[in-house]
This record gives C-alpha cells, structure tokens and sequence, in this order.
C-alpha cells in the first residue's frame, strides 16, 4: 500500500465472490499475516457480510514496513502513526429496482439483480456496499463499490451451481420488498445504514 495504514485500528478488507467453478470450500476468510524480521501477527477476521471480511491485527504492530503474507503474491504495507479516517457518511438512495440478469439461479428462476440509483456519488475510501432486506438487522449479501458512481449494481444474485459464501441471501421473489445500504471503507469502517427503500 502507498497510504501508510494507521497504527491504531489499521485493517484490510478482503472479499470472497461466488464461484461457479469451485467444486469444494468452506468460503471463508483466507489466513493473512504479516512479517517483519522475525516477528510474525496473524490477523484476526471479523465478518462485515457474508463473504466480506475485515482483517485486522491483533496488537500495536511496530512502525515502518512490513511484508503482507496470504493474499496473493507478497507485498509490502507499511504502518503509519496517522489517525483512523472518519467512518463513511450514511448512503442516500433515491430508487432501487430488480433487474434480470443473465443465467438462472440455483432456483432455476432468471437471476436477479438490485440496481440503487444514489442521491451522492459513492464517497473516497468506499470500497463496498453491503446489503439488508426488509427488516433483517444483518447483510445479505455485498456488492463493490467504485468512487464517483451515482448508479450501481448492490447486489448480484449468484448463477446456478455457484458456490456462495455462508450466509448469502438473495431477495425474496414475491411480496413487499423493501432494502437498506451502507458502505464499507478500504479499513473495513461501515457507514450508518440508508433509510429502507422499496424496490421496484
């Protein structure tokens, strides 16, 4: 990372999509370290979603820089004495609306997508957008976040035979459907949660 992440709360968000081609799997979050010298810290998971994870360490790491160990090839990350980012402001959402997507289901139904058209650009340091329906309090599902958009895709129903991880929750097919955002900075920050919007 360029940025240096802060000493005090510093985290990575890491995502595990829907796989259609992964046969076998728990779906859950990778085992992530990072080394310095001869000191190693095994960052502890934290579910935001499901399958959205944030990463933390488990204490005050030293300053300076470290090498980033289970996501990927290596890379350094250097740990920063800056202070913690604000948390995301609350998302404002003027329509969302089912969309048919391509494929089916793992109901053999066409998949569904939920579109949100945004009152706001999506904010800097927004990563994802996680997702509730009706008056469930925890996230169905996440969909990422790209900065400046004002339409976005929130949520994608995953296709037939896709494996999803555990706790993924598609829209219900038929009665009143209302939903709830509320994003997700690159720390793993989660912003207040939008008013209840029906979808169209």
């Amino acid at each position: 990372m360029s940025t240096p992440i802060p000493r005090d709360g510093g985290a990575f968000v890491v995502a595990v999509e829907a796989d259609s081609s992964a046969s076998s799997g728990t779906m859950a979050a990778p085992d992530v370290s990072v080394v310095r010298r001869r000191t190693t810290l095994s960052l502890v998971a934290g579910s935001i979603a499901p399958g959205l994870f944030r990463l933390s360490m488990p204490s005050r790491p030293a300053l300076g820089a470290w090498t980033l160990h289970g996501l990927g090839p290596d890379r350094s990350v250097t740990v920063g004495r800056g202070a913690m980012p604000g948390v995301p402001v609350r998302p404002s959402v003027r329509v969302m609306r089912r969309v048919a997507a391509t494929g089916l289901s793992s109901s053999h139904a066409r998949r569904v997508e939920v579109h949100a058209d945004l009152a706001f650009p999506v904010p800097q340091g927004v990563v994802a957008a996680i997702i509730s329906w009706n008056t469930d309090a925890a996230p169905s599902g996440w969909a990422r976040a790209i900065v400046g958009q004002t339409e976005m895709i929130v949520f994608a129903e995953a296709a037939n035979c896709a494996q999803v991880p555990r706790g993924w929750q598609s829209p219900p097919r038929s009665g009143t459907l209302t939903a709830r955002i509320a994003w997700v900075d690159g720390l793993g920050q989660i912003s207040p949660t939008s008013d209840a919007i029906p979808v169209e």
